[in-house]
């Protein structure tokens, strides 16, 4: 007996690179022919679900040479020639003991495949394959099985000695025994005959079984689901089993979602779209059609509510609210808990004011279908017009004043020596005001007096000459100044805004704060400066002139007046990003501790949501801030107080935009 030899080579005519075509032999176009017009008329027909023609360039790389030498490529010896010059049964390549002249002796080797998954017994499972052989006496091939991933090898076929008559033989092996198995396949060759010849060539292995494709008999539906809930898609089908499942999100497979049912926990607008499955087995595939949508309902929320509103008599109010929520919603006005007929827009239009509607409130429901929500009341308080206004001299103005008015069109005349100093003198036309709110008007013209006469709006705590007030005024070249007395008697305090033309004035009271604003056009408003003042509620507000000199008298002409609740400011903000503005007065004067803190003024978009930031340190990395609280910045302007300012030597401030 010869020693056997072990080795495992690779031929250089493998020829994995470049495949040559060659058309179909006529009977295998026949076939093929016969197969299109039958199949589609049998609920069950004969199906290829794996084979190996070895023409693929991966196919050296699919099977592995056990103890011996095998080849894969373009047979130069063996098996006789086609009308081609082709040796193979079908294409040109094989796998063979030797793909060029005579085996060697004394050699055991098999071919091994990756592993497949063999049908189940129902689709009688069976190889189909074409070989062709020439041994010597005591050599032979076998074709063998492995259930354990080549551990161990079953005879799947007898042994295949002396030759196949010089001709391709058509092969057929039943695999009843391993049905539902994974296998791999062997072809075993065993020579030990001192003499040798051209071995073994096998070509166009497939495996063959009778099943049903896959078939859907229940689609997916549409689904209409509200955020958050869950949206659940199933499919029913029937076919040969094992049947495999693959859901696809707008064509793209959605990760992991392989059964019958693809669950969404928690369906969010995002997962908006169409949903289709596809079902495949080893006798084809399925794809539900068309694909199944899914539309998610938002329910309304309320991102600005209707906000409280004091208007003089006869003035259009408008009240509005901003909604998100998917499908669009629609609105529902009420007042005093009673539908407004009509009102069904997100705005309410009340015309022409009268005093009877004062005190009412003002809400508005707002429903699509995923639900409803009601907004908070908005009151609305109506108080006297322009009519209410009246005229006292304030201080000693050394000539009497005296206004006339238009509508709302006021020319104001006086004399006095300023509004500054410890003590005012000058002519002022006010009425009460209670709460926030402001006081606008455009200065059309002033004459007369000093050099330094001033025309402008007031709130101001009392008529008496050295009380505490807050003045935004002009001189007659439409310089605007700020000015304010912070104590009762004492000095006032002013800031000088750097703009001209600034004929529109705007004075806004928030609580403590009170900003001034002026304006070229009544639309694009300028920041002047900020004070914080602790005021009783009830203040007097209106229109103020100094002819800056006792004996003169000076005339100021405003229109456009009015006195009311706070509204947004209008017009773009002018900045590139949100704006802090720290103090509003010397650090010292008033002290701190009488507000609580230290006041920042934010200015930004109106609507803007911001985080104000602290840190004692300004290289501190952002994210490790200290965050102080969060603003809305519903009037374009906002006020913060840090009350942790009190027991800090010095900090830096930074805003964070949160929303919208």
């Amino acid at each position: 007996m010869k020693t056997k030899q072990h080795v495992v080579t690779r031929n250089s005519n493998v020829n994995l690179g470049v495949q040559r075509a060659r058309p179909l032999r006529l009977w295998g176009l026949v076939a093929t022919l016969l197969l299109l017009l039958f199949v589609p008329l049998a609920l069950r027909a004969q199906t290829i679900t794996w084979q190996e023609a070895w023409e693929s360039p991966t196919a050296q790389d699919d099977w592995y040479a056990d103890n011996g030498v095998w080849e894969i490529g373009v047979p130069t010896s063996g098996p006789p020639t086609d009308s081609f010059g082709w040796r193979a049964h079908e294409g040109t390549n094989c796998a063979a003991t030797i793909l060029n002249g005579n085996y060697p002796d004394g050699r055991e080797s098999r071919l091994v495949s990756q592993p497949f998954l063999v049908p189940v017994a129902s689709d009688n499972p069976r190889l189909r394959f074409w070989h062709w052989w020439s041994f010597n006496s005591y050599d032979w091939g076998q074709v063998q099985i492995s259930t354990n991933n080549g551990a161990s090898w079953n005879e799947l076929s007898g042994g295949y000695d002396a030759d196949s008559s010089g001709q391709w033989s058509h092969a057929w092996l039943n695999l009843m025994a391993y049905a539902g198995k994974t296998v791999r396949l062997g072809l075993y060759f065993h020579s030990e005959s001192p003499n040798v010849s051209s071995g073994w060539y096998v070509d166009e292995i497939v495996l063959l079984a009778t099943g049903l494709a896959p078939r859907i008999t229940a689609m997916p539906t549409n689904l209409t689901v509200i955020a958050g809930s869950p949206a659940s898609f199933t499919v029913a089908s029937d076919g040969t089993p094992p049947l495999s499942y693959q859901w696809r999100f707008k064509s793209a497979p959605i990760q992991d979602a392989t059964n019958t049912t693809y669950l969404i926990p928690s369906a969010q607008t995002n997962h908006e779209g169409g949903y289709d499955v596809v079902i495949t087995n080893l006798y084809g595939a399925a794809t539900s059609v068309p694909p199944a949508k899914l539309t998610v309902l938002v329910p309304p929320t309320i991102t600005l509510q209707p906000q409280s509103q004091t208007v003089p008599v006869g003035s259009n109010v408008i009240f509005s609210v901003s909604v998100t929520g998917t499908p669009p919603p629609s609105y529902q006005w009420r007042a005093n808990g009673a539908n407004v007929p009509g009102a069904t827009d997100s705005t309410l239009m009340l015309p022409n004011v009268q005093l009877i509607q004062s005190g009412s409130f003002f809400s508005v429901v707002v429903s699509n279908a995923a639900g409803s929500t009601n907004s908070a009341d908005a009151l609305l308080t109506v108080v006297p017009g322009c009519d209410a206004f009246i005229g006292h001299d304030v201080g000693d103005v050394g000539a009497a004043g005296s206004f006339s008015r238009t509508d709302c069109e006021f020319t104001v005349r006086g004399s006095g020596e300023d509004i500054e100093d410890t003590a005012d003198a000058f002519p002022f036309v006010h009425q009460p005001w209670i709460g926030d709110g402001q006081i606008v008007a455009r200065v059309l013209d002033l004459q007369g007096g000093d050099s330094r006469a001033e025309a402008g709006v007031m709130l101001r705590e009392s008529l008496a000459s050295g009380s505490r007030h807050v003045l935004l005024a002009v001189n007659s070249k439409l310089e605007a100044t700020l000015r304010r007395r912070l104590q009762t008697d004492a000095y006032s305090v002013e800031n000088v805004h750097t703009g001209t033309n600034c004929a529109w004035l705007r004075l806004m009271r928030m609580d403590n704060t009170f900003v001034g604003h002026v304006s070229t056009n009544g639309m694009d408003w300028e920041y002047v400066w900020h004070t914080t003042l602790n005021l009783p509620r009830q203040l007097e507000a209106g229109l103020a002139v100094t002819a800056h000199s006792n004996g003169q008298v000076a005339t100021g002409q405003f229109d456009n007046v009015s006195l009311g609740a706070l509204t947004p400011l209008p017009g773009p903000w002018p900045e590139a990003g949100p704006r802090i503005w720290l103090g509003g007065e010397p650090a010292a004067y008033p002290p701190l501790s009488q507000f609580g803190g230290f006041k920042l003024l934010i200015g930004g978009p109106v609507g803007d949501g911001f985080t104000v930031k602290a840190s004692p340190d300004i290289e501190t990395p952002f994210t490790s801030w200290s965050p102080l609280g969060t603003v809305t910045n519903t009037y374009g302007v906002v006020p913060f107080l840090d009350p942790q300012a009190l027991t800090n030597q010095h900090r830096f401030y930074r805003l964070e935009k949160v929303g919208p």
